[in-house]
């Protein structure tokens, strides 16, 4: 089992983690789980979206699987699987809505 950390910060006081472990399931799979923690300081009361946090997996050379959480400030348990070609490693990205339109970075 391998450790995971994928982190994300701006400057206007978005602060997230994403730590989990990643796991084989066979030749050609994975499997993983964590916890993302952290904080997004921007105002979203007047707008018509939250400010919400993807993480991202996939083989290196393989699509990107995403799944989408609202930010809280409560810890947020992640788990996921996919597919990966034989002894292919698995990468992970963080991001969030962190523009002005709620794009994210």
């Amino acid at each position: 089992m391998a450790v995971v950390k994928v982190e994300f910060k701006d400057d206007v006081g978005t602060d997230l983690v994403f730590e989990g472990a990643v796991e084989s399931r066979g030749a050609t799979g994975y499997r993983f789980s964590g916890v993302v923690k952290g904080v997004c300081r921007l105002n979203r009361s007047g707008e018509s979206f939250h400010n919400t946090v993807q993480v991202e997996h996939g083989a290196t050379s393989g699509d990107w699987s995403t799944s989408e959480f609202r930010i809280t400030g409560d810890s947020i348990k992640v788990e996921g699987e996919g597919t990966r070609l034989a002894n292919e490693t698995v990468d992970f990205r963080i991001g969030a809505n962190v523009t002005a339109m709620g794009n994210y970075k």
